[in-house]
């Protein structure tokens, strides 16, 4: 019996043993492909210590990208646009992760070698070891392609969109000459045909409209003249407007409510942003629908409400719904018209003039989509 309970024992420690050191040799090999990921990543990849912000290790990339930069956590803390000046409305890494253990696609520009800036994109998350000091763990990647690919794009929508401005407003002012016959009578079947040429005519000049407006709003160079002025003023103008294509399309306008609280902002770029948002509600209101407007106070400022009886909004659909060129189907922009860009301009408009834009919506009932404006 001696015997038999020495040699389990031997039997059991040699087992323990076996499969102890099996784990570690499991661990090792799951370690240096961790590693072998870490080194071949192509973008940068650092280990922080979450105490002192001291570099703990970095991947190749990080230093390819870098350079010497970045050897302190404090160096992702100053973020600026491309001129060079700082971003006074970014949070900077250590202040973000010190209220959320994780963030994502934080985008700026930081200074590398001979203090040139190049635009980054950042991603990171704090680990709480137990037991152990936390780490920060950053994602570093050089956007400097994609961010030259979308300038070579922009300056070729603009170029394009200025090259056909010219020969299309000298097409749209013959066909309205000869729409109404100042040229001589035309006969019933050619008049039709004209109509048709100058309704897409007047579609085409819309469209670069709007592609030059989404141009220079993104890179900064549309001027805004911000006085104060009732807010009833601007909704007036925008509905008497826009009563034509309410008719045309038997929409009834009804405004409500409407303060006359003086806000602060751009009168024609409000109109502009308002115009957008009532076209889309007609666009997609049913006949002989009804589309209510009214104001509402709301914090320091206040917002104007349009609410159509239309389709309503797909809540998969909500993440896109300001991004250029997006339609919930794309159908809509055959049955419907449209570019696609009115609801992406509004948002750059509005957040232009520190206001804001959004909506709420069931699908099948309708939608009633917001704009928030600065009061005086």
């Amino acid at each position: 019996m001696l015997r038999s309970i020495l040699a389990l024992t031997t039997l059991t420690i040699i087992a323990g043993t076996l499969w102890i050191t099996a784990l570690i040799i499991h661990d090792r090999k799951m370690q240096r492909r961790f590693w072998g990921l870490f080194d071949l990543a192509p973008f940068g990849i650092a280990l922080y210590d979450a105490i002192d912000g001291e570099l703990l290790q970095a991947n190749p990339s990080f230093t390819r990208i870098l350079g010497s930069k970045g050897v302190a956590l404090s160096y992702f803390d100053a973020i600026y646009d491309s001129s060079g000046k700082p971003k006074n409305s970014q949070h900077g890494v250590s202040s973000t992760l010190a209220t959320h253990f994780r963030f994502s696609g934080l985008e700026g520009f930081f200074p590398i070698r001979n203090n040139a800036f190049i635009p980054i994109m950042l991603h990171g998350f704090r680990l709480d070891l137990q037991g152990k000091e936390s780490v920060i763990w950053i994602i570093v990647e050089d956007i400097s392609q994609r961010k030259e690919a979308e300038r070579l794009k922009s300056e070729f929508i603009s170029t394009v969109s200025h090259e056909l401005r010219t020969p299309l407003t000298s097409i749209s002012g013959a066909l309205s000459l000869l729409t109404t016959n100042a040229v001589g009578e035309l006969s019933g079947k050619a008049q039709q045909l004209l109509k048709i040429a100058q309704r897409n005519s007047d579609q085409l000049g819309f469209l670069i409209n709007d592609l030059l407006d989404i141009e220079k709003l993104i890179a900064g160079k549309m001027d805004f003249n911000v006085i104060e002025f009732p807010v009833s003023e601007a909704i007036t103008e925008s509905l008497e407007n826009i009563q034509n294509y309410a008719t045309e399309k038997n929409i009834t306008l009804n405004a409500q409510e409407l303060s006359t609280t003086t806000v602060k902002a751009d009168k024609q770029r409000l109109a502009q942003a308002l115009n957008n948002i009532l076209s889309n509600a007609i666009k997609f209101s049913p006949v002989n629908g009804q589309i209510r407007i009214w104001t509402k106070p709301h914090g320091q400022g206040l917002r104007i409400y349009v609410q159509d009886e239309g389709p309503g909004i797909a809540p998969e659909f909500r993440e896109r719904m300001f991004q250029k060129f997006s339609q919930a189907d794309s159908s809509d922009r055959r049955s419907k018209g449209g570019t696609g860009l009115g609801l992406a301009i509004t948002k750059e408009l509005m957040a232009r003039m520190e206001g804001d834009v959004d909506f709420t919506s069931e699908a099948g009932q309708g939608a009633t989509f917001w704009l928030e404006v600065p009061a005086a």
